[in-house]
């Protein structure tokens, strides 16, 4: 009987009704939360690869200014008189360093270029979402970690060039300066 007379109290009733509508109403704010992070994520996402791809850009623009800047100066020091001497070994790592720079970053837009065409025209082949998240961007991502090796390799040779021309610069010097206090 006290089984009976519990479940048909109304009182009992609505208290369980309300504490399912709690539970309800919960599970979907904690859906409404995790879409919110998700989208929030997405978001924070493109605008992190947003800024990585304008600072990268920036710095391979600079490093290849630096790397003009290495080969303009050693053309003008070490070519007279219709024959490039280079006296210095330094200044000729510093050439070899600089050229290996530039093959590199050629090679690296080339190879980027190349990818991204080929995932561009692969998006028509896509059916889902699940397709997209699980093809797509694991293939994007390899493209960029790609990238990003790219990315320090050429900032390394380019540190080597600036050191062996700094070195060379160095050794350089005292003879510029016995020509002018001539």
């Amino acid at each position: 009987m006290k089984a009976n007379n519990q479940d048909s109290n109304p009182k009992l009733d609505k208290m369980d009704n309300r504490g399912k509508a709690r539970v309800q109403r919960g599970r979907q704010e904690v859906q409404h939360k995790r879409d919110d992070i998700k989208t929030r994520k997405k978001r924070l996402q493109n605008e992190l690869q947003g800024y990585m791809y304008s600072q990268s850009s920036k710095l391979s623009s600079v490093s290849r200014n630096l790397i003009f800047g290495i080969l303009g100066t050693i053309w003008v020091i070490t070519y007279s008189e219709g024959k490039m001497t280079i006296a210095n070994p330094y200044f000729f790592y510093a050439l070899l360093s600089s050229l290996l720079f530039m093959i590199v970053d050629v090679f690296h837009y080339f190879l980027d270029s190349i990818s991204y065409h080929r995932q561009q025209y692969k998006l028509d082949s896509y059916k889902s979402n699940e397709e997209i998240d699980n093809i797509y961007e694991k293939r994007m991502d390899k493209i960029n970690n790609r990238s990003h090796y790219f990315l320090i390799g050429k900032t390394c040779v380019l540190i080597l060039a600036a050191l062996f021309f700094i070195t060379g610069i160095s050794e350089f010097m005292p003879s510029i300066c016995e020509l002018i206090c001539r």
